[in-house]
C-alpha cells in the first residue's frame, strides 16, 4: 500500500507538474533574459530537461515494478 501511495504522490508532485512547468518557462522567457545572464538561463533550461526525463523514467521504473509485483501476486492466487 505505501508503494502505491508513494507512485501516486511522485506522479502528482514530479509528472503533473511538467508541463504547468514549461508554460511558465515559456511565459517568462524573454524576462528571465533580462534578469539573467543567457549562459545561466540556458543552462538552467537543459537541466530542468534532464531532470523531466529522469522523473519520467524513474515512473516508468515505478509502474513496472508496481505491474511486475501486483501481476506476480495475482498468479500465485491462481495456483
Amino acid at each position: 500500500m505505501n508503494g502505491i501511495a508513494m507512485i501516486i504522490a511522485f506522479f502528482l508532485v514530479r509528472i503533473v507538474t511538467i508541463p504547468l512547468q514549461w508554460y511558465f518557462n515559456y511565459t517568462y522567457w524573454d524576462q528571465m533574459f533580462l534578469a539573467f545572464h543567457p549562459f545561466i538561463v540556458i543552462t538552467g533550461m537543459m537541466f530542468t530537461a534532464i531532470l523531466h526525463v529522469l522523473n519520467s523514467y524513474w515512473m516508468y521504473k515505478m509502474i513496472k515494478g508496481a505491474v511486475k509485483h501486483f501481476g506476480k501476486s495475482s498468479k500465485q492466487k491462481e495456483k
